[in-house]
């Protein structure tokens, strides 16, 4: 594959995954989410910039966006394998090499395992530490508010199992996050956005939790992006998921 700067390969590499997607949307795992979930990794390989050349951060790059990519094929919570095939696919067809491409096949294929059984006895800033936290941050807030519920109704889930599952998941995700990342600020500046969506799920009253819940269980085929269903949402006339969708909105704004 030729590429005359990085900027080419992250077009040419989002070109790439809407075709996987354009067939099989999963719009809390599309494209843009892959596109936040390097935001948030590039965020905290600044913490320690001097561990990464241009080689590395690459690497880093292709590895968050291709790490959900199996979810076009299988909605298992255990999809990396797939995720890791579509990436080797890639490098064959394209020719993309990279001498970090067993990192990055070892950080895609493990990164949807949520036991994080001894990942902060590892290297903070490997590619394999940094991806599934990154992933984890994009789970946060009003954005993972949408994004849990979603996917766990494309997984069959029982609608008031829902609100339990996520909770317990979230918690697996943040104390992982909280324990490789302890000497660094990372848990104070996305405290917020976990407290945020444990306070929905959490709340006694789970009439608007279920009221959300449904609305997107409802409207599921009627949307293909995050946005679509925010512009679908906001158009209610109840100003409890008018609200949501503003929130949504604003947390996608601040990305770009």
């Amino acid at each position: 594959m030729r590429y005359t700067s990085y900027s080419d390969l992250f077009k040419f590499t989002i070109e790439y995954i809407n075709s996987i997607f354009s067939t099989s949307p999963i719009p809390s795992h599309d494209t843009s989410h892959h596109i936040r979930t390097w935001l948030n990794a590039k965020r905290i390989s600044d913490i320690a910039s001097q561990k990464f050349n241009s080689n590395k951060l690459e690497a880093l790059m292709i590895a968050c966006m291709f790490h959900d990519t199996g979810l076009s094929i299988t909605k298992s919570e255990r999809h990396g394998h797939y995720s890791t095939q579509i990436f080797i696919d890639f490098c064959k067809l394209t020719g993309y090499y990279s001498e970090y491409n067993k990192c990055i096949c070892n950080a895609i294929s493990d990164h949807d395992n949520k036991n994080y059984i001894n990942r902060y006895k590892k290297d903070p800033f490997s590619i394999y530490n940094i991806l599934p936290v990154a992933d984890d941050l994009d789970a946060l807030g009003y954005i993972g508010i949408f994004r849990y519920a979603e996917i766990y109704l494309m997984r069959g889930f029982c609608n008031k199992d829902i609100p339990k599952r996520i909770i317990s998941n979230v918690n697996k995700r943040w104390n992982n996050l909280s324990k490789i990342y302890k000497d660094s600020n990372l848990t104070t500046l996305f405290e917020e956005k976990y407290q945020k969506l444990i306070s929905f799920y959490n709340q006694t009253d789970k009439g608007v939790v279920y009221l959300f819940i449904n609305f997107i269980l409802k409207n599921i085929d009627n949307y293909k992006t995050i946005e679509e269903f925010t512009q679908i949402l906001v158009k209610e006339n109840n100003p409890i998921l008018r609200n949501i969708a503003i929130k949504i909105e604003k947390e996608i704004g601040a990305f770009y």
